[in-house]
């Protein structure tokens, strides 16, 4: 090898070990290297509920078919909450609702989506009724916070019944009740349709916040030390 060749070489050499590869590969992918700089933490001074399925739900008490609420946890910058621990409550007397544990209260936590559901429901009598829904999550720096929201539904004997409520009533009160032809198709079908989708989004959504169906919710926070604070409806 010549020397013109083997000084080539050696300034090469130098110059690469002399290179900082760590902070010119910083320099080029940031977010890559310092994942945790440009991630939005999760606020949870505040907290809402948002319904993503089972309000309006029309359950048939023959059939023992429900549809099972869904709903997603979010934090003060609308961000999803994971491990928010959440309570559904029905009502103690008929219409309600009974859970798969067999009580009228069911206990789950959120999952990595925000999102938490039950599974199981069973109708018990016929009318109108009310869920309600709470979650909280306790943070070492802001306390426990809570919010809280309800999920509308109604029992009905069978099928028929459901149909002729809402035929009964026309189109207008249908939309109101949540009785589109199509649910109303699925119902009379024996389908609880209008869960199942929701399902979906629950087990394989994208882990952005979704747009569910508005619902009120207070959030209530706890401090450590500082008394409570409730803020006002969403």
């Amino acid at each position: 090898m010549s020397r013109s060749v083997l000084a080539v070489a050696l300034c090469l050499a130098t110059a690469f070990a002399s290179f900082d590869q760590p902070a010119h590969a910083q320099s080029l992918l940031p977010s890559v290297w310092e994942p945790g700089r440009y991630a939005q933490a999760v606020d949870l001074s505040e907290l809402s509920i948002v319904v993503v399925a089972g309000e309006n739900g029309v359950n048939i008490v023959t059939k023992k078919t429900a549809v099972q609420p869904i709903i997603e946890v979010r934090d003060k910058n609308n961000l999803p909450v994971t491990g928010a621990v959440v309570n559904f409550i029905s009502p103690d007397q008929a219409p309600s609702v009974v859970f798969s544990n067999g009580e009228r209260t069911f206990t789950v936590v959120t999952n990595d989506t925000g999102r938490a559901a039950v599974s199981g429901m069973r109708p018990v009598g016929t009318g109108a009724f009310r869920i309600q829904v709470t979650a909280s999550v306790t943070s070492t720096t802001q306390g426990h916070t809570i919010a809280t929201a309800t999920i509308s539904q109604r029992n009905f004997d069978t099928t028929e019944a459901a149909a002729r409520a809402g035929a009964a009533s026309g189109a207008a009160a249908g939309t109101r009740a949540g009785l589109s032809t199509g649910v109303l198709i699925a119902i009379i079908g024996g389908v609880a349709a209008a869960g199942a989708g929701a399902l979906l989004g629950l087990h394989g959504g994208n882990k952005s916040p979704s747009s569910g169906s508005g619902s009120s919710t207070v959030s209530a926070t706890i401090g450590l030390g500082t008394g409570s604070t409730v803020s006002p409806p969403h």
